[in-house]
């Protein structure tokens, strides 16, 4: 081990055990344990139920494109080797992912080459705010999957190494094209965690191709497209349609754009708009899952066409609960000490989102670190726009909190100290 890693390893295990003992105790007060998996929220229980009975994922009768794969296909996996014992399954995705945070933890550490206070309680504080716990945690959430491929891509494009440079990613004997897979392996995670992610892991290809150079973003494309293509093949057998969507997707889009939205969003604390469905989904057509997606799709379209006003109105709700505020939106509520953590947990969050983006804009006019910039400015972007379309909640936001960190660090560590191993 040389110098340098073990000057990070008491750093490194100083925020694993942390991260992992509040994670653990999130877990425990979650009330997930519980569950049986079955029972899961998010049409989680009844997809599992049906992979298990018959290789498709329904969530409703008759419904076979309607969840993105990730989160069914990890309680699978979860209840074949634990048997319906939530606790096991949720113990093991804790352990998995406080594994990458490690690694990206790793990463940042040794990219200084000497110890930062602020590097560890940067990561620290974010990694054990009430968002990510319960992204950590969750298991019936596409962001509790999807945050973590989200931020190992960002670890890899802000502190890897070009794969030419000896010893990239702290080792020697990668193979030139493992930091493609593991990138595509990211990538691949996060685009089948949630439909919407698909503009913000494009942005993040592209990235990946200009730090990387093409042959590396060929392989890394081949990883993400297989996926893709996969998963879409596999929506065209169940449900009918080659797709990497979901056919709840027109849907959610209405939930985010009708007569009622402006009265009803944000949703109370402790509610959200699922509430909302048996009334504003009565007069479904009939014709399939597919039919009645491109019905409120459509639907959608048309009452922004012709209520520019209220839709801008409703635009500007969005806009605040994605870039401003500190409330929790769409989930349980909390009280007494709960409830302050989480605020103190999102006005940090904010702070550091916020500073990331004027990191970002201040890249943009550095040669050297333009693409860099604009890159993450795009990716911001395209992780959001779905949600300023349709309609955003604090869980969909809270994605952002590591990559936020992590840019913010490196734009720190860039104007500080000259890396040991410098970026190319």
């Amino acid at each position: 081990m040389c110098v340098r890693d073990r000057a990070t390893l008491w750093p490194i295990i100083g925020y694993v055990v942390t991260t992992m003992v509040v994670a653990l105790y999130g877990a425990s007060r979650s009330g997930l344990n519980h569950y049986s998996v079955f029972d899961l929220a998010n049409l989680v229980g009844p997809t599992v139920r049906s992979f298990l009975a018959n290789g498709w994922m329904e969530a409703m009768p008759g419904y076979y494109g309607a969840r993105m794969p990730v989160a069914t296909l990890y309680a699978v996996l979860g209840y074949i080797a634990f048997g319906d014992k939530v606790a096991y399954i949720i113990f093991l995705k804790v352990l998995l992912v406080v594994a990458a945070l490690a690694w990206i933890a790793w990463l940042v550490f040794r990219s200084r080459g000497e110890k930062s206070i602020l590097d560890f309680l940067a990561l620290l504080l974010i990694s054990t705010s009430s968002y990510t716990v319960a992204n950590i945690v969750n298991i019936q959430v596409e962001e509790g999957f999807g945050f973590v491929g989200l931020a190992v891509c960002w670890a890899v494009l802000l502190y890897g190494a070009s794969p030419e440079r000896k010893g990239h990613l702290g080792g020697r004997g990668y193979h030139k094209h493992s930091i493609a897979i593991l990138f595509g392996c990211s990538a691949a995670i996060a685009l089948l965690s949630k439909s919407s992610f698909v503009l913000c892991v494009a942005v993040l290809l592209v990235a990946f191709g200009y730090k990387f150079g093409l042959r590396y973003f060929l392989a890394c494309l081949l990883v993400v497209a297989t996926s893709g293509v996969a998963w879409a093949s596999y929506q065209y057998a169940g449900s009918g349609r080659f797709t990497i969507g979901t056919s709840l997707d027109g849907w959610n889009l209405y939930k985010g754009n009708n007569p009622y939205f402006l009265e009803r969003y944000p949703p109370t604390p402790g509610t959200s708009l699922d509430m909302y469905d048996d009334d504003l989904f009565k007069d479904s057509p009939a014709g399939g899952e597919w039919v009645v997606n491109d019905f409120y799709r459509e639907k959608s379209f048309a009452y922004i066409l012709n209520n520019k006003e209220k839709a801008v109105a409703a635009l500007k709700k969005k806009f605040w609960v994605c870039f401003f505020s500190v409330e929790k939106y769409g989930s349980t509520s909390s009280e007494g000490v709960r409830k302050y953590y989480e605020l103190g947990s999102m006005i940090l969050f904010r702070v550091v989102f916020w500073l990331s983006l004027g990191a970002a804009v201040a890249d943009s006019f550095v040669r050297r670190q333009r693409a860099l910039g604009i890159a993450y400015i795009l990716f911001v972007g395209g992780l959001l726009l779905p949600y300023l379309v349709g309609f955003a909640y604090t869980r969909h936001v809270s994605v952002l909190a590591l990559p936020a960190v992590l840019y913010l660090l490196a734009f720190i560590r860039r104007n500080t100290v000259a890396p040991l191993e410098a970026p190319n």
